[in-house]
């Protein structure tokens, strides 16, 4: 049979399994309670609904205009309900999140590789067992002894904006990245270039039906699968290379002191930027969680670190890393708009990418040293590194 006409004839097979399948689950939910939906076509469901850009925002939108905390998403038969309120993210993940616990084994995970990491495992024996790996090495009294490797890495950031503030981008990401390879695996971070940096980088993830993965890679609009077997060899290499270093070094005996002897969809922007919770959500207004004396107030923002079971274990480490960074810049840079040839600010584009861990996209600032003191800290933290 020529492979065009096995093609045809799959694809009407996939279609006439679809429609099968929406007919089953209809029968089978009738009588269960679904959130409000955008208007859906037939088999394919609300795909052409989905911005490419910014989904967020068009849910939150969808829950505003159908006045529901929830809103539902259907595709090819799969229904996905998206958390638009921390009242309903604490009431579905806190007071019932024995119940909504669990994690759905979507396909892209698989194919890519990316199945392997604790947030995208099952409610399981496994996961608990990883969980408590991670728990006993990064709960709140445990965090604080990774404070030496933060005061560390802050420092050479310090250094780092002041030799090259335009690159200020690459140094933070670095930042991020080398606290998390010293305390995981032992691993100094040289460069801003670092391999072990740009192949976690480069591991890019993508979800999909969990239908596709079955289809062959020749199958039409599959050209997903070539991309996915990709994906999957940089996330082998992200998840081997520094081990072998780890095993290296405990060879040559010269890992870093810090180092471990255990290597091991809620839409959280639409919830904080609920104006009903943050009027004018898109302004920069730190007095926002201040009291009206002038004192901190109780919102922790706790949902950007995830509810329930499944919150965020290193959140405890990542509060200090970001204290830390942002304490120790404030006391020493004034950070301001980049100006133009002529003297005139360049205004700042807030824009973000699209993918699962969302980053802004390239702006320019202004970083330069508040004063001669700040100045003479600066070249005194160079000495201590040379």
């Amino acid at each position: 049979m020529p492979v065009i006409d096995v093609a045809v004839y799959l694809l009407i097979c996939f279609g006439l399994f679809k429609v099968v399948s929406q007919l089953v689950n209809a029968a089978w939910s009738h009588n269960l309670p679904i959130p409000p939906r955008p208007n859906r076509l037939p088999i394919i469901g609300n795909v052409l609904s989905i911005p490419k850009h910014a989904a967020w925002k068009a849910y939150a939108e969808w829950s505003r205009r159908e006045n529901s905390d929830l809103v539902g998403i259907q595709i090819l038969g799969q229904l996905s309900i998206v958390v638009n309120t921390k009242k309903a993210a604490q009431e579905l993940f806190e007071r019932r999140s024995s119940v909504y616990a669990d994690r759905p084994q979507l396909a892209m995970n698989v194919l890519t590789g990316w199945d392997f990491t604790t947030a995208f495992t099952a409610y399981s024996d496994e996961w608990r067992a990883q969980r408590k790996i991670f728990h006993q090495s990064l709960n709140a009294r445990a965090a604080t002894t990774h404070h030496p490797v933060q005061l560390e890495k802050v420092e050479l950031l310090v250094k780092c904006l002041h030799d090259e503030p335009d690159d200020f981008a690459r140094h933070m990401r670095r930042y991020a990245a080398s606290i998390a390879m010293v305390i995981a695996y032992g691993y100094n971070t040289e460069t801003n270039d670092d391999h072990f940096v740009d192949v976690a980088k480069k591991a890019s993830h993508a979800s999909s039906s969990p239908t596709v993965r079955y289809l062959p890679d020749w199958f039409p609009g599959a050209g997903f699968k070539i991309r996915a077997k990709e994906c999957m060899a940089l996330i082998a290499e992200m998840q081997e290379g520094p081990i072998a270093y780890v095993k290296r070094s405990m060879r040559e005996r010269t890992r870093h002191p810090y180092h471990y002897e255990r290597v091991v969809q809620t839409v959280c922007r639409a919830i904080l930027h609920n104006p009903d919770d943050y009027p004018d959500p898109e302004s920069f207004k730190p007095e926002r969680f201040l009291t009206a004396e002038g004192n901190i107030n109780e919102d922790e923002v706790q949902v950007a670190f995830g509810l329930g079971r499944r919150n965020c274990v290193g959140m405890h480490m990542a509060n200090a890393t970001l204290w830390i960074m942002m304490a120790s810049l404030l006391a020493i840079f004034d950070i301001s708009k980049a100006k133009d040839e002529g003297g005139n600010e360049i205004p700042v584009d807030i824009a973000y990418t699209d993918n699962l861990v969302s980053t802004s996209l390239p702006f320019r600032c202004a970083i330069r040293p508040r004063d001669r003191e700040a100045e003479e800290l600066i070249q005194q933290i160079g000495h201590s590194k040379n």
